[in-house]
């Protein structure tokens, strides 16, 4: 569908999106840990009462544990998780969660939040396709994409979890596609999304190093900024708990069969006994995480030289994935994300006739779709390997595809007549 005025869902595209996000519901809800989610709640009721101590106790050694006696409590009292994580958002998060669990229960929230995530995955695939196209996708494409991203082990931890993750890129994706053409919502659903999570916060240095995108960037800094000091100066010694919490932990590797982090697969021989070991990181380990981040950029330099601009889109999506591949965190369904990248890298491949494209997207599809299977003694993860593999390979090939640059024209000069929208709607 072209024309002035594009859509970013098909006709029955919404109703699609609805009906997905009720399945997933039904069908998750009941049998979702929550664990993850718990984190939140427990989070929100420490905060509603000022014990901002509490909020961000975590245990010395094991990322996954709280150490609080009243987080255990709490968990057999308000959830029905079996497992209360830390909490490691910003103040603002938990003020809002004491709003949640002050009108809800636990048991609601969690089906709330599997129906949004659920919803969430038909509007990843045509957020992304439209990123990508500048065009409506159809729905015999959109129907099937959803299933495989919706079959994907990244999804299905997530959902399993209650994670809000899949949200998280959804409205990245959304920021993404709306950034050229409506900035002031592209802008509000960055801040909205910087404001759960930090990655996001890179996001808008991409934008307002990109020139189509740099509208939105600013708004993004200025409505991220303001929010940040209005924070400080509310709650000056919630945030500094919060500050605490980040700055021991960005200082240690956290290593786990869950986390396919790159320091976590270095230092996976020496994780010791914890679920989430926090370990002290190997001489010469940030040279390792240094030279990742020179390979991308110096393959991204060169992407420029050859097509002689800066290609705003892969600059983007860059500035989203590319600071993961040397992050502490990269957890199992943070893989979700990838979604985004491989739809342009299996588009590319068909618009502009390169096979090896398209095996590389079908290939990371299957990497997606590998079930994982925790064991706790074990010290690599095969699932988790591969995750990394596949995050270092996409965002290389992100960086250094010639054509998906060219995409958006590659697709109009096979639609003759076709214009360029002007303007997206929703």
């Amino acid at each position: 569908m072209h024309g002035k005025y594009q859509t970013v869902m098909p006709r029955w595209g919404w109703p699609f999106v609805l009906f997905t996000g009720l399945l997933t519901a039904l069908i998750v809800a009941p049998q979702s840990s929550g664990d993850d989610w718990s984190s939140l709640w427990i989070g929100g009721i420490l905060a509603k009462g000022g014990q901002w101590t509490e909020v961000y106790s975590i245990h010395p050694t094991d990322f996954s544990a709280t150490g609080s006696a009243l987080w255990e409590q709490l968990r057999a009292a308000e959830t029905t998780a079996s497992v209360a994580h830390p909490f490691v958002h910003n103040p603002g998060v938990a003020l809002v969660m004491a709003a949640v669990t002050s009108v809800t229960t636990f048991t609601i929230s969690l089906f709330v939040l599997t129906f949004i995530s659920g919803a969430c995955v038909p509007l990843m695939v045509a957020l992304s396709y439209y990123f990508w196209a500048e065009k409506t996708i159809e729905l015999k494409i959109l129907v099937p994409a959803t299933l495989l991203v919706w079959a994907s082990e990244g999804m299905r931890v997530a959902l399993h979890l209650g994670q809000t993750s899949p949200v998280i890129f959804t409205v990245c994706f959304a920021a993404f596609a709306l950034a050229r053409t409506r900035p002031i919502v592209s802008a509000g659903l960055l801040a909205a999304a910087a404001f759960v999570k930090l990655t996001p916060l890179l996001v808008i240095v991409g934008f307002l190093l990109a020139r189509s995108y740099r509208r939105a960037g600013l708004y993004a800094a200025l409505a991220s900024g303001g929010v940040f000091a209005l924070s400080v100066l509310a709650l000056p010694r919630a945030n500094a708990e919060w500050f605490n919490a980040l700055g021991e932990y960005g200082s240690k590797q956290l290593v786990s069969t869950i986390n396919s982090a790159l320091g976590s697969l270095v230092h996976a021989p020496v994780r010791g006994n914890a679920v989430v070991g926090a370990v002290d990181p190997f001489p010469g380990y940030r040279l390792l995480a240094a030279a990742v981040v020179a390979f991308v950029l110096g393959a991204f330099i060169l992407t420029c030289n050859r097509i002689g601009r800066v290609p705003e889109k892969q600059l983007v999506v860059l500035s989203l994935l590319g600071p993961m591949l040397v992050a502490n965190i990269l957890w199992i369904h943070y893989s979700v994300a990838l979604v985004l990248p491989l739809i342009g890298i299996v588009m590319t491949g068909f618009a502009a006739g390169e096979r090896r494209l398209t095996i590389f997207a079908v290939v990371g599809g299957f990497i997606l779709l590998m079930p994982y299977q925790f064991r706790f003694d074990e010290i690599y993860n095969p699932t988790t390997v591969a995750l990394y593999l596949l995050w270092l390979s996409t965002v290389t090939v992100v960086a250094c595809s010639t054509k998906m640059a060219s995409l958006t024209t590659i697709l109009e000069e096979k639609s003759p007549g076709a214009s360029r929208s002007r303007r997206v709607t929703v």
